[in-house]
């Protein structure tokens, strides 16, 4: 028979397409089933696999191991994958042993368990039961081992019954099994963080609240290391459930929110003293999963509380300070100015706090965008706070700043091109790290003032007639910049009138 090419598959997403058009040579048909593997392959699709398997079993007995590996490490969706796996769950059982022990197998059924399509959940949890009533051996050498190590039948038992219980949406019927969550701690960490997610993702708020408040108490997980499921929680699922706004709610003129923002702290600061090696990591993971929510004032403003109480060196990293400061600038325009001042205030306490090192262009990146936002000013305790940091930065030598100052001055003053407002925003970035640290006393503020102004504009002819670098600029042109410098200098160091918003 021979063999047809790619352009005499049958098209099996036209409405006249028959299941018994599939024939042709074995590579035919191997070829159109590697075609079924797609990222919006369905129903349809598993059908025809099936067909396939039976056509090809009796004469290429190998087609079927290879194709569910290639299944398994392809990109296609969980949904379509849990159906495949279901689908030939009884020759998968009997005769794919080695499948079954595999990585790629359980990391499968894991993101399947926590899906948001209720099918999938079941398919997972299906393959799951399946496999603990077989008892097939895990061999002590398999990457899978240590996810079943002494776990009774019985174990694996009350396990499924809590996955099956919250699908219930009723508070009733979950609270049967509450307690039997606390049970889990002899189980392997990623079985328990599989159980807090579908807690997370509850419809009922209560149940919620009860999952978020018990997972930051456990103290029973087992994680090995850091890096694993337990990141994932710090980066994605913890920072979600955080913010439901209906969470901080007033009781007895008790705020939850206090009692919230109380256990986080206490639950990462457990954290870093399990894994003290990981430090860095816990710390840069948790602001890394706080900067991808898109947060509502309330719930900002608690977790913000959270942060310049965590028991940690100065671990923030420069790329953490970048995107903190993206949060402040571009994600916070809209939010309620009170709790909005109030989470930002938290946020630079924070980040001058923690941070390892800052170059001086983030330096004043930062200082700005705070300072633009009036989330500090002169004669305030943020101010002060201020100070003592620059003066551990420069080791109390104010003559580099003015030098390191002076230089960026000159270069600003240079880009005459420029719009006028970009060109203010930069002096006033400049300006602000040296006014906080020389604003001392008085006279130290004068004489950094005087010295600036004098390096900067005594001596100086500028748009002088035949000059090579003469721009035509009118008399308030060429003396523009010394105005923005003054009036820099003056919003600096007064306070605002009113505060924004």
């Amino acid at each position: 028979m021979e063999e047809s090419g790619p352009e005499d598959f049958p098209r099996y997403e036209d409405p006249d397409f028959q299941l018994e058009d599939l024939k042709g040579s074995p590579a035919h048909l191997q070829k159109l089933a590697e075609r079924c593997l797609r990222n919006d392959a369905g129903s349809q699709e598993i059908k025809i696999l099936v067909r396939l398997v039976k056509l090809l079993d009796p004469v290429e007995a190998s087609f079927f191991p290879e194709f569910l590996s290639k299944a398994l490490s392809s990109s296609v969706s969980t949904v379509f994958s849990l159906h495949l796996l279901c689908a030939f769950s009884e020759k998968i059982f009997q005769e794919q042993d080695d499948v079954l022990v595999a990585t790629p197998f359980w990391n499968m059924v894991q993101v399947g368990l926590t899906h948001t399509c209720s099918l999938t959940r079941k398919r997972a949890l299906f393959l799951m039961k399946r496999f603990t009533d077989t008892k097939l051996p895990v061999p002590a050498d398999s990457p899978v081992h240590v996810l079943f190590r002494d776990r009774s039948g019985r174990d694996w038992e009350e396990y499924f019954l809590i996955l099956e219980t919250l699908e219930e949406k009723q508070v009733h019927i979950v609270k049967q099994v509450l307690n039997k969550v606390l049970n889990l701690a002899d189980f392997h960490a990623t079985w328990i963080f599989i159980v807090f997610r579908r807690f997370f993702t509850h419809q009922n708020l209560i149940v919620v609240r009860w999952g978020l408040e018990n997972f930051l108490e456990f103290e029973g997980l087992r994680c090995e290391e850091f890096n694993g499921p337990l990141e994932d929680m710090l980066k994605h699922d913890l920072p979600q459930v955080l913010n439901e706004s209906k969470l901080y709610f007033k009781e007895n003129n008790v705020f939850n929110g206090q009692i919230i923002c109380d256990k986080v702290s206490r639950f990462i600061n457990r954290t870093i003293m399990t894994f003290p090696n990981h430090e860095v990591d816990v710390i840069n993971a948790f602001v890394e999963g706080i900067c991808k929510v898109g947060w509502g004032p309330l719930p900002l403003f608690w977790v913000s509380s959270v942060l310049p109480w965590l028991t940690c060196a100065k671990v923030l990293t420069e790329r953490s300070v970048l995107l903190l400061l993206d949060l402040v600038e571009n994600h916070m325009v809209y939010q309620e100015p009170v709790l909005r001042g109030a989470a930002q205030h938290n946020l630079l306490i924070f980040i001058l706090s923690k941070v390892e090192s800052l170059s001086k262009p983030v330096l004043e990146t930062c200082l700005f965008n705070f300072w633009k936002n009036k989330i500090f000013f002169v004669n305030t305790p943020c101010w002060t706070f201020l100070q003592d940091y620059l003066m551990c930065r420069y080791a109390n030598d104010l003559s580099i700043l003015i030098s390191e100052t002076t230089q960026e001055l000159v270069s600003i003053r240079s880009r005459i091109t420029e719009p006028m407002k970009i060109v203010s925003n930069s002096v006033t970035k400049s300006l602000l790290p040296l006014l906080i640290l020389s604003s001392v006393d008085m006279p130290t503020l004068k004489s950094t003032v005087q010295t600036l102004n004098s390096s900067l504009f005594d001596g100086q002819v500028e748009n002088r007639a035949y000059a090579a670098d003469r721009f035509n600029l009118d008399p308030e042109q060429s003396e523009r910049f010394q105005f923005i410098f003054i009036k820099s200098v003056m919003d600096i160091l007064l306070g605002p009138v009113r505060r924004r918003g």
